[in-house]
């Protein structure tokens, strides 16, 4: 994205979650990965799959895992009380495994390799430019007929959406998480 202003280029991050059985993918383009961000992300996504599923394998960031362990990882206070507040279970992918989120791997491989060469030599002014091609993209990407199956990455998500718990919506209130210390005296 470029700053209108002062024409520098800004870096963005890439927000992509995807349904396993049906490969359904959402994905969006933000400025960071902070806490505020990551929930804010979730909620739009829960609002495009019209609902929750049971748990959520998630990458090893910070805004997800405070700290990442093979066996015993420690998830993020807020982000967990979030999937609590939505109905879903964190489950830390292990590090340095990216068979545990292979689905994931491939949607992210699928838009750098056809959307990130489609957008190579436009400019975007600002996130939401990116996201109407992005929404486009996904709508033709999960309107496409899958080689491997025959039908499209929607037709399957038809038979996995009874499967999903019902979305809340966005009443959920951040919260901050901070440990205090007494002073001696």
């Amino acid at each position: 994205l470029k700053d209108p202003k002062t024409g520098a280029m800004r870096k963005t991050q890439l927000f992509c979650a995807v349904l396993p059985f049906s490969s359904y993918t959402y994905a969006e383009i933000v400025f960071d990965q902070k806490l505020a961000t990551f929930i804010g992300c979730h909620q739009r996504m829960w609002a495009f799959f019209e609902g929750v599923t049971p748990y959520v394998i998630v990458d090893n960031l910070k805004s997800g895992v405070k700290q990442a362990h093979r066996y015993d990882p420690d998830v993020n206070p807020t982000y967990c009380d979030f999937g609590n507040h939505c109905g879903f279970a964190v489950l830390p992918a292990r590090p340095f495994t990216p068979r545990d989120k292979a689905c994931i791997e491939a949607a992210i491989g699928v838009l750098q390799k056809t959307f990130y060469q489609q957008i190579r030599s436009d400019v975007f002014y600002d996130s939401n430019q990116i996201n109407v091609r992005l929404r486009g993209f996904l709508d033709e990407l999960n309107s496409s007929i899958m080689k491997d199956h025959g039908v499209s990455r929607r037709d399957r998500f038809e038979t996995e959406r009874p499967l999903l718990l019902p979305f809340k919506g966005g009443d959920y209130e951040l919260l901050e998480w901070r440990t205090a210390k007494v002073h001696p005296d």
